[in-house]
């Protein structure tokens, strides 16, 4: 529990300054569905998608936290015009899940897309089809998912996703 606790204070004061408000984390919270929102890479970086911001946000092992792509207010069109480029010029819808390869690249569901972002916050939609969803798996450009609410890779690269109006 004190590990917990000190995690959840930790993250208030260094979530704060870019207006991220952290209340308390649950001690079952490593285990649950709220881990979806956060992603480390081999640097130690944490990142973490900032749904009601549009952003996600790179938390550094120092503690420093910036946004690492997307704009503060600033959501994507519904047709994903535009949503595609790089850093602060990228535009998000909802991202719900948020996963890490060992390339140290991003990936996001960002409602109805995977989306790839690059070390160097090169934002790609990659698979999924915006303002459309559907259940169709293959191939990436044609595939279309419903609200994505998980993402994962493993180890020989594949990306999984999780996704339903659940």
């Amino acid at each position: 529990k004190a590990a917990v606790s000190n995690f959840t204070q930790w993250l208030a004061v260094h979530l704060a300054p870019v207006g991220i408000r952290v209340n308390a984390i649950a001690p079952g919270f490593f285990l649950t569905e709220q881990l979806r929102y956060l992603a480390f890479d081999a640097a130690g970086n944490l990142f973490v998608a900032d749904t009601g911001n549009f952003t996600i946000r790179r938390i550094s092992p120092a503690g420093e936290v910036s946004t690492f792509a997307g704009q503060v207010g600033a959501a994507a069109n519904l047709d994903g015009s535009g949503a595609d480029a790089t850093g602060s010029a990228a535009r998000f819808g909802n991202v719900y899940s948020i996963a890490t390869d060992a390339l140290g690249n991003l990936y996001v569901g960002d409602e109805h897309v995977v989306r790839r972002i690059t070390p160097g916050a090169v934002v790609t939609t990659i698979a999924g089809r915006w303002g459309h969803c559907g259940g169709i798996d293959w191939p990436p450009e044609m595939a279309s998912f419903c609200f994505i609410n998980g993402i994962a890779t493993d180890r020989a690269g594949n990306i999984l996703v999780s996704s339903g109006n659940t």
